[in-house]
């Protein structure tokens, strides 16, 4: 969907055609999956905040400005409901073994095996981030966002934000093996 086609359905939206909301969510739900489950380490809690944030997104699409993207407003949701629900459960998260890396099908047992361990390490090493850290991580490059848009997300700086993904980075670099690092 691109930028106007999303504008109109929220215009729609707006106007009293809430079925068109189901175009924002079909457009939106899969990014706000991987961004809650890599931020909880859960398949669950990503499931459950995803139901959350659309929630929210309709219930206050009143006060959104049509004229700005969809999209950060959406995320600056996002974030805000998963930190709430980081806060909530503390320290306490898991991360699940069942993911499969996209394409996994396709690979031999061992090449999927190896994706999957891969994976696993670099779950397990996000988890160990300072949520800051991990948030602006995730949508730079996880979700292809620039600075100027985590930054409004994140209602941080522009510097702040690079700040956080270098250190994150950095610090992802000093958990992961450098075998791990290399093949990418």
């Amino acid at each position: 969907m691109d930028q106007e086609e999303e504008r109109q359905a929220v215009l729609d939206v707006k106007a009293g055609a809430t079925d068109r909301f189901a175009l924002l969510v079909d457009a939106h739900k899969g990014a706000l999956f991987n961004l809650a489950w890599r931020m909880t380490g859960s398949r669950s809690d990503a499931e459950d905040l995803v139901q959350e944030i659309f929630v929210r997104a309709f219930r206050n699409l009143g006060s959104f400005d049509a004229e700005k993207r969809f999209f950060p407003w959406l995320y600056t949701i996002g974030i805000n409901l998963i930190r709430s629900r980081l806060k909530a459960v503390s320290r306490r998260r898991r991360v699940l073994q069942d993911q499969e890396k996209e394409g996994a099908k396709e690979a031999s047992p061992e090449e999927a095996f190896l994706a999957k361990e891969r994976a696993d390490q670099v779950q397990a090493a996000l988890l160990k981030l300072n949520t800051g850290q991990r948030e602006a991580l995730l949508l730079r490059y996880s979700q292809g966002l620039t600075y100027d848009e985590i930054a409004d997300i994140l209602r941080i700086s522009n510097s702040a934000a690079k700040m956080r993904a270098a250190r994150g980075l950095d610090r992802l670099r000093s958990i992961l093996p450098e075998t791990l690092l290399d093949k990418g």
